[in-house]
């Protein structure tokens, strides 16, 4: 079999409130469990779904599925008494003779999933095996963190501001080989863990993090307060049927960019990161962000096939909120405004311009690293490196330049 997923729906919801379990409390008449469930039931990489439920949910969830219409397997399993358990109760049911080879693991009270969000996970977990004995990456969707964020203790104390490089905001769907995982779970029992992705990491495995297109329909319904910002997440505006619109006409786009970082000096805090991929042991690059040159490149390639200026137009280097800055951050605004058009991205070309560090051997780490960050398979990532045979600051060894061309497929105005 190919691929699971375990649907959570066990959770107590005291936060929620006392009334009705928040995973069968309605949005716009729909309970909460059947979003992410017509979700699975859609995505064409699904074969199996695992229902994860609490004795107080049961007999409400069995009779919802009984009016579900779905060739695939469809399973109603109890839970545990925390995440963690209903989890490796789930694994375990589904073991055995017919196990499936991967198995994403997925919150329902998270009711914004779409089944394109499945497949481009399932897909990019299949990419990740690459038959050899290490057990393959797992993969967890996440939201780089853009807001300052503080560590607040009283009013009489200062803000203590944190460095949000590198802070992502976990959410679900999360993937993983399904040996790999339910092998994770049944060594972790003693250990609490409110992450698949983190308990997975405890036992040495590796975990990519994937920002998934409208990344914030997948927010987490955890107090009342919630349901409207979902709602409106979700756009579910009762409105009249209309006529479905005739599909717009396509034109290509070509965008361009370029970037130039200085190296620091050796031993200044900080590590040399290209493309998100860290490079341990060489030189960080200097700029008023994270300096990821190649990242800063494809970002300013994208505003231009988009003709939406570049990165200081919409990240001023001027606002001290933007210093020491994750550049995949600024790449997923670049990839928001697409989406914003109905348009997409099929193609990226990287050039990184350098005498150091040598690219060859972190080639596959940084098309890994480009698939992960743009949805793109890495069939249709480029990375090339190149020399300036020892003229100009490059070939100094004094900084590393990037050039990235991009293809863009948007819709033409009527």
């Amino acid at each position: 079999m190919g691929c699971a997923t375990l649907l959570l729906a066990a959770g107590s919801g005291t936060r929620f409130g006392p009334d009705a379990p928040k995973v069968l409390t309605r949005l716009q008449g729909r309970p909460v469990l059947l979003w992410s469930l017509d979700a699975m039931i859609a995505a064409a990489s699904v074969d199996h779904i695992v229902i994860m439920v609490s004795e107080q949910t049961m007999d409400a969830v069995v009779d919802l599925v009984e009016g579900v219409e779905t060739d695939k397997i469809l399973d109603i399993v109890l839970g545990g008494a925390q995440r963690q358990d209903t989890v490796r109760l789930g694994l375990e049911h589904l073991s055995g003779d017919e196990a499936p080879a991967r198995v994403l693991i997925h919150d329902a009270a998270r009711p914004g999933l779409l089944p394109g969000d499945i497949d481009a996970i399932a897909t990019r977990l299949e990419a990740l095996d690459d038959g050899s004995s290490q057990p393959p990456s797992g993969l967890s969707a996440a939201i780089p963190t853009a807001d300052t964020l503080v560590r607040y203790t009283s009013p009489d104390a200062p803000l203590d501001p944190v460095d949000r490089s590198g802070l992502y905001r976990m959410q679900t769907p999360q993937g993983f080989a399904f040996t790999a995982i339910l092998d994770a779970h049944q060594r972790q029992q003693e250990t609490a863990f409110t992450c698949d992705a983190t308990l997975y990491q405890a036992v040495g495995g590796r975990v990519e993090l994937i920002s998934l297109p409208q990344a914030e329909r997948l927010m987490k319904l955890t107090f009342q307060s919630d349901a409207d910002s979902l709602e409106g997440l979700l756009g579910l505006a009762a409105a009249a049927p209309t006529p479905a619109p005739a599909a717009p006409a396509i034109e290509n786009r070509t965008g361009f960019g370029f970037d130039v970082h200085a190296f620091g000096e050796a031993g200044e805090d900080g590590e040399l990161v290209l493309a998100g991929v860290t490079f341990p042991g060489e030189r960080p690059l200097k700029g008023h962000s994270d300096a990821d040159v190649a990242l800063h490149a494809l970002t300013d390639a994208i505003y231009g096939g988009l003709v939406e200026g570049d990165i200081g137009h919409h990240f001023p280097p001027s606002d001290p909120q933007w210093k020491g800055a994750d550049s995949t951050v600024f790449l997923e605004h670049a990839l928001s405004l697409i989406r914003a058009t109905g348009g997409r991205l099929v193609h990226l070309d990287l050039t990184l311009i350098c005498e150091r560090p040598k690219i060859g051997p972190r080639r596959d780490d940084l098309r890994a690293r480009l698939s992960a960050l743009t949805g793109l398979e890495p069939g249709r990532i480029s990375v090339k490196a190149t020399t300036t045979e020892g003229l100009g600051f490059a070939g100094r060894g004094e900084g590393i330049a990037a050039q990235a061309t991009v293809t863009l497929q948007l819709p033409t105005a009527p």
